[in-house]
């Protein structure tokens, strides 16, 4: 099979409202170019009707490869999409998401003409009706460099730990597979990915729409979430190490600030553990962490 350059992995489950009009939306978005791509389409354990919508769109598009899973694990979910991609590159996309029309098609050119390990954009959420899709202006992706990309990962204003939104070249993705967490995979991974990326490049226009719905998995904190989002940040602070402390510290303070009663001993053990770790003059002089989260380590404290 002739490579591809850019793999687009839709992931769905139990989507069958939502998945016809993202399916459009990614056809939109790679328009003339959908021939130097292609799209995965992997339905995990659905009991609606999202299987029998993506197979046939598989059978009416030869760029479309549709997989049924039952991991029911989204980290499982996307190391398997890995595996089935054949692009040099890969996006991803959540089935109830949406992307601007000619978006891709345009990364796609200059991906063709242009050598990087991971280009980020930042998510545009959308709340309610989503806007027109059409109208996407291109911007010239700006080069960050290694420790740029973590600093602003870690301070989440240009960009968050979502997957979705990102280009990423296939070989670091199988170098550096994803953890097999039901949540949070994304957040646990990304800090490697830019640490161990020669080059990474920052688009400061988004061509995703993250639709926050009502009913959305990411509104519904529960414990087994508060609990690997810990486990996701002990694996950042464990990649990024003592220089990054304490900016990861920000992030460990929120949660043991909103949800401490809500983790296991021995995750609030290893937060706790860190925090006594975070240079603390570093923290508090440092104009990249939040008044309110410098209070919310003193509070932390007192108690």
């Amino acid at each position: 099979m002739k490579k591809k350059i850019l793999s687009v992995v839709v992931t769905a489950h139990n989507l069958q409202n939502y998945i016809m009009q993202n399916m459009e939306s990614v056809f939109h978005s790679l328009a003339d170019k959908i021939s130097h791509c292609e799209i995965i389409m992997i339905d995990d354990a659905s009991t609606d009707q999202t299987s029998v919508l993506l197979q046939d769109v598989a059978s009416k598009n030869n760029h479309c490869f549709y997989y049924r899973t039952e991991f029911k694990n989204i980290g499982k979910v996307r190391n398997f999409a890995v595996s089935r991609c054949n692009g040099k590159y890969i996006t991803m996309v959540d089935g109830d998401d949406l992307l601007y029309s000619n978006a891709l098609a345009q990364l796609v050119s200059f991906i063709e003409q242009n050598e990087f390990d991971i280009l980020v954009t930042p998510l545009q959420e959308v709340r309610g009706m989503p806007p027109a899709l059409s109208g996407w202006k291109w911007q010239s992706p700006k080069k960050l460099e290694s420790d740029v990309a973590i600093r602003e990962f870690l301070v989440h204003k240009k960009f968050q730990g979502h997957f979705i939104g990102k280009i990423i070249k296939k070989t670091l993705l199988e170098a550096y597979p994803f953890p097999e967490f039901t949540c949070y995979e994304d957040i646990a991974l990304l800090p490697t990915l830019l640490s161990k990326s020669e080059k990474t490049l920052y688009n400061e226009a988004p061509f995703y729409l993250y639709i926050k719905y009502a009913h959305s998995l990411s509104n519904k904190l529960t414990s087994a979430k508060v609990n690997l989002r810990a486990q996701a940040l002990t694996i950042m602070d464990a990649e990024l190490g003592e220089k990054w402390r304490y900016l990861t510290a920000s992030h460990i303070i929120q949660l043991l600030y909103k949800h401490n009663d809500q983790l296991s001993d021995a995750n609030r053990n290893r937060m706790n553990d860190i925090l006594c770790k975070t240079p603390l003059f570093k923290f508090f002089i440092s104009p990249l962490i939040k008044f309110s989260i410098k209070k919310k380590y003193i509070i932390l404290k007192c108690k």
